[in-house]
């Protein structure tokens, strides 16, 4: 595993380009020693200023390490429709129940083997928050609780509108020019 990481490492390393004045007019963020500086240029647009406002929120420990999960899939992802707040399916049921296994051994230990502090951090849609459930929140270390779930608003997706509850095909049926 360690092999591979040092493998994609170098591959970055060889293709890897610093944004700086030469890029002036396409939109980046970036993000210095863990927060302690963001540089936005030319970011606009209701996604990048949610994504912009969830960076500037996280604090940087200088141990922090972020995993990310999609949630399980929800009854809405089975039927091909987009948004809603519907609940996971069997299969997501049955995805998050693995996750709950995976997150122990190699998120809750470090390389060591020894337990550290994590999070649990879900947006407030249904869906997220059963993915979450199957993890267990174990008290460790005084008050400290591993994986306590956190509801965070600014993780939830963007609202689909008029299309929320379509499949594609009937949003390219009934709004064309948006499908284009």
């Amino acid at each position: 595993m360690e092999a591979d990481f040092r493998k994609r490492i170098e591959h970055f390393e060889r293709v890897y380009e610093t944004i700086d004045e030469r890029y002036e007019d396409i939109p980046f963020i970036k993000i210095f020693n863990g927060g302690k500086k963001i540089e936005i240029n030319q970011v606009h647009g209701y996604l990048a200023s949610k994504i912009i406002q969830f960076l500037v929120n996280v604090r940087y420990t200088g141990q922090s390490v972020f995993h990310f999960s999609r949630h399980g899939q929800s009854e809405y992802n089975k039927l091909g429709k987009i948004g809603g707040d519907s609940q996971l399916s069997e299969r997501g049921r049955s995805y998050a129940v693995e996750l709950s296994k995976f997150v122990p051994q190699h998120i809750l230990r470090d390389e060591n083997g020894n337990l550290r502090r994590a999070r649990l951090w879900t947006s407030s849609m249904k869906r997220t928050i059963e993915t979450g459930e199957y993890i267990s929140h174990e008290r460790v270390d005084g008050d400290w609780y591993n994986m306590r779930p956190r509801v965070w608003r600014l993780l939830d997706e963007l609202y689909a509108g008029d299309c929320d509850g379509m499949t594609y095909e009937e949003i390219k049926t009934n709004f064309p020019e948006e499908y284009k």
